[in-house]
């Protein structure tokens, strides 16, 4: 795992005559320690119970936990804990939002909890600021080129994958997309962490026939996907066939 040193950190910020720090693209600093993350998984138990704490997904963490501080603070889960002192991204970790919370947080305590200095990790649920229906389209109502997930992924040096029981985690548009955007970013294949489910190997879902939990989100991507050259699409579909099976 690659981490970023202080003279490529000051490719993102800057410190101006008053002393004053400024983030050159916020998107690349809505990162979450490894920490952060084990405090949302001791939230999520207490808030629960440690019965039914197990069977919760990704969605209901961000409907039960995560909106209510958003709307509470104005700003994403990571912002907010990181407030004046943000983290820039080094691992982007691509995942299912119906995936079981815990199944994800051992998938990443697999992936990273021997290393002596763990990496800061950007998880699209605690990234992004989670308000209703109209606030996350605000942030994905860009080319898909200018959304922050791509942004974010720039910086990244690691691209990290978890995969689950509950859904093929490539059929999902929008994980399409980001591994063609690891790709195009040299994270993918060189520079990959995978854990999970091998439950889809044999799976055939490619590039045109995804889901999506939105329909306007199925056709933007659709036309972004549709967009791309043949060579480009059967490389992406190559490595995805081959993460399935890892």
């Amino acid at each position: 795992l690659e981490t970023l040193d202080s003279a490529v950190r000051g490719w993102f910020k800057e410190t101006k005559d008053d002393g004053a720090t400024v983030y050159k693209d916020p998107a690349m600093w809505c990162g979450l320690t490894y920490d952060q993350l084990l405090d949302v998984e001791r939230i999520a138990i207490e808030h629960y119970g440690e019965a039914d704490y197990p069977q919760k997904t990704m969605r209901d963490i961000v409907e039960d936990l995560v909106k209510p501080q958003c709307a509470k603070t104005g700003t994403g889960w990571a912002s907010h804990k990181n407030a004046g002192d943000p983290k820039l991204v080094q691992v982007f970790v691509t995942h299912a939002w119906s995936e079981r919370f815990k199944e994800f947080v051992d998938s990443v305590r697999a992936m990273l909890g021997c290393m002596f200095q763990k990496p800061v990790l950007y998880i699209c649920a605690f990234a992004i600021y989670q308000g209703n229906d109209e606030d996350i389209e605000a942030a994905l109502d860009t080319p898909i080129e200018a959304c922050p997930f791509v942004k974010a992924m720039k910086c990244a040096t690691t691209f990290a994958i978890v995969k689950t029981d509950e859904v093929d985690l490539w059929s999902r548009g929008w994980c399409w997309v980001e591994a063609f955007y690891a790709r195009k970013f040299r994270l993918l294949p060189d520079h990959v962490l995978v854990h999970g489910s091998k439950k889809w190997a044999s799976s055939k879902k490619g590039a045109v026939d995804f889901e999506c939990f939105k329909t306007k989100d199925k056709r933007k991507i659709l036309r972004f996907v549709t967009s791309l050259p043949d060579s480009e699409m059967d490389e992406i579909e190559e490595h995805i066939n081959q993460l399935r099976k890892l």
